[in-house]
């Protein structure tokens, strides 16, 4: 079908118009006329835009063939990742075992702003994804959930990645890079004028409202049956360096440099060791050590695009390595995985900036 560039013009004017005239709306009821009867209707105007929320033809919820082949490549990895670091004895569990190495039943669950590929026989290693504003899929993750049928948790809003929180949290921090759109290469970093950046500032914390009521009630999405294939289990074969690798790991490096300057004291020098990792992959565990030996894990959030796109934190694994908290040497067994796997490790000295 044709598309009339005027009427894509006329769209976009009126779509940057309303974004100023809400901005500059909003900025003067904020500084000069907070509290009155003008001020009282824009506000309950925009907070019922913000629960009728934008009426979005079924279309958008439908997967394309370029999704659906990212998926195909990314959701093993994802599944490896989780059975081998994060999995307590998966080969204990007979599906797993019985279907290693073969396709088994899936669904692809499709909503506006994120996407889960669910594995019907093992929730456990279910992978979630971020859908980017130019439609493509990032920020790999496992699926938190609570008990009970598929079809149930997605009526009571219950399926999430379990990255959303620190994915959102993050956006506080990289506000035009994450959010705002750019005709020309999907996003834009440079903003050379005050209220440029200003516009750019509040277009993204609308949509991060957007995407923080995303999976917090019942909403809209596209159910598609599918066959995902279990990787084998054991430890995973690595892929060569390249420059997306390269790229991903010194993101990775500065993450975790960040991380050792909130943790450790100014001055105390640390050692950061980095394990082994492919791109399509959740997460990675780094761990931060102190000149006695003792340190700490953190999981960090990767991304499949580290051209565009930050890492970012995703909780501690452990503050103490040298811990036995439940008798089961798991702090111990982690700190040994990550140096069995190492690929990256630095001296450090934090400046607690």
């Amino acid at each position: 079908m044709a598309v009339n560039p005027l009427l894509c013009l006329t769209c976009v004017v009126r779509q940057r118009t309303h974004l100023l005239a809400s901005f500059l709306t909003a900025v003067s009821c904020s500084l000069f006329l907070l509290g009155s009867p003008a001020c009282e209707r824009a506000q309950a105007r925009r907070d019922r835009n913000l629960a009728e929320g934008d009426r979005r033809p079924p279309a958008i919820l439908k997967l394309t063939d370029e999704q659906i082949a990212f998926i195909e490549k990314n959701a093993p990895k994802g599944i490896a990742w989780q059975a081998y670091w994060t999995w307590d004895h998966p080969e204990l569990n007979p599906f797993y075992v019985a279907n290693a190495g073969k396709k088994v039943p899936a669904k692809y669950i499709s909503f506006e702003h994120a996407l889960i590929v669910w594995i019907n026989e093992i929730r456990i290693v279910s992978v979630a994804y971020v859908k980017m504003p130019d439609g493509s899929l990032d920020y790999p993750a496992s699926v938190t959930s609570a008990a009970g049928d598929v079809d149930d948790l997605l009526k009571a809003g219950s399926l999430r990645p379990s990255n959303w929180d620190a994915f959102l949290m993050m956006l506080d921090y990289y506000p035009e890079l994450r959010l705002v759109r750019q005709e020309k290469d999907g996003y834009e970093t440079q903003f050379p004028s005050p209220l440029k950046r200003a516009l750019a500032r509040h277009e993204a914390g609308q949509q991060k409202n957007e995407y923080d009521t995303q999976l917090t009630s019942p909403n809209p999405h596209w159910v598609t049956d599918a066959e995902i294939t279990l990787p084998e289990l054991g430890p995973p074969s690595y892929e060569p360096m390249s420059e997306t690798k390269e790229l991903l790991l010194a993101r990775i490096l500065k993450e975790s440099q960040h991380q050792a300057d909130t943790m450790f004291e100014k001055h105390q020098n640390a050692i950061i060791t980095v394990p082994d990792f492919n791109i399509g992959e959740p997460g990675i565990q780094v761990l931060i050590q102190d000149e006695k030996g003792g340190g700490v894990i953190v999981a960090i959030q990767l991304t499949t695009k580290p051209r565009e796109h930050p890492v970012f934190f995703g909780g501690v694994v452990t503050y103490d390595i040298t811990a036995n908290r439940y008798g089961l040497g798991e702090e111990a067994q982690a700190a040994r995985m990550i140096r069995e796997h190492a690929l990256k490790k630095i001296a450090y000295t934090p400046s607690n900036r």
